[in-house]
């Protein structure tokens, strides 16, 4: 199957907001390639950099005098940094899923993660 034959079976499986916000977290990983990466991330610097980001998008809303939640930034902004918090939770699953790769090629089921 060649790539655009590809691409169209992935637009009809997923749904378009899910392919835009995809499209979103891609876009701000290509802007931070030049960090290398996240393979060699621990998971406590991953949930730190999640909880920062967490707060910088918090900081995109305020509550108005009858309680409600209001956006103080663009849309723009809201989704950057929502992509930045999806990109930190992709990256601690995808050491997840890679973590269990090795341990399945292991023969292993529950082998201490810390050692691998």
């Amino acid at each position: 199957m060649n790539k655009c034959m590809q691409l169209q079976k992935v637009k009809e499986y997923l749904r378009p907001e899910v392919l835009w916000f995809a499209c979103e977290m891609e876009k701000k990983l290509r802007e931070n390639d030049y960090k290398g990466g996240w393979r060699e991330c621990d998971y406590s610097y991953l949930f730190e950099r999640i909880w920062h980001e967490f707060k910088e998008l918090l900081s995109c809303f305020d509550r108005t005098d009858t309680g409600e939640t209001v956006p103080t930034k663009s849309a723009e902004v809201i989704c950057e940094e929502a992509a930045d918090i999806a990109n930190f939770a992709m990256m601690i699953a995808d050491n997840a899923r890679r973590i269990a790769e090795r341990l399945r090629q292991k023969g292993g089921d529950s082998v201490d993660t810390r050692t691998i």
